[in-house]
């Protein structure tokens, strides 16, 4: 199964989408399927080895043109949404999600934040086998206000359990 990092996934990205205008919204290599499903023969093998190296990359992109929506007494914004994912032999943005809606404005997420994840992975994983050994690895973007953090998910293969969970700040 080839891999790809998730910087060399944010660079083919950008050049797939072509429109500087879409932001960062959220980040992992777990969570979706859809068209690009074919393009792993398993879970596993969308998830990281040790290297940084993911069989998928999701990137939830938006355009920052909320307009606000009201949903019985809730008020909110709503976005137009895209996901894209990446992969290292084939990409593909799922349409699934036309817009997606946000009890408050979203905070634009730097790029530099997906560049810095591989440094953070590799301190993770220095402090997980430190613990216990794994095989893979996922990434999840995690994000509440301004705040950002990466949990990574350390998991081993042949019980298929998680073996450990590690937040860095994003």
């Amino acid at each position: 199964m080839p891999r790809i990092s998730i910087t060399d996934a944010w660079k083919k990205m950008r050049e797939y989408t072509k429109d500087d205008s879409l932001k960062l919204a959220f980040a992992s290599n777990t969570g979706v399927t859809g068209d690009y499903e074919a393009q792993v023969d398993t879970p596993s093998d969308r998830l990281m080895l040790e290297n940084g190296e993911a069989g998928q990359w999701v990137f939830e992109m938006y355009k920052d043109t909320p307009q606000a929506v009201t949903e019985g007494d809730r008020k909110g914004w709503e976005y137009p949404y895209y996901v894209v994912i990446v992969g290292a032999n084939a990409i593909a943005r799922v349409d699934t999600i036309p817009a997606m809606r946000f009890p408050r404005k979203l905070d634009a997420r730097s790029e530099t934040i997906v560049y810095h994840m591989g440094t953070k992975f590799v301190n993770a994983v220095e402090d997980q086998k430190k613990k216990q050994p794994f095989d893979f690895a996922s990434a999840t973007m995690v994000t509440s206000g301004e705040d950002c953090s990466w949990l990574f998910k350390f998991y081993d293969a042949a019980t298929g359990q998680i073996v450990g969970n590690i937040h860095k700040a994003c």
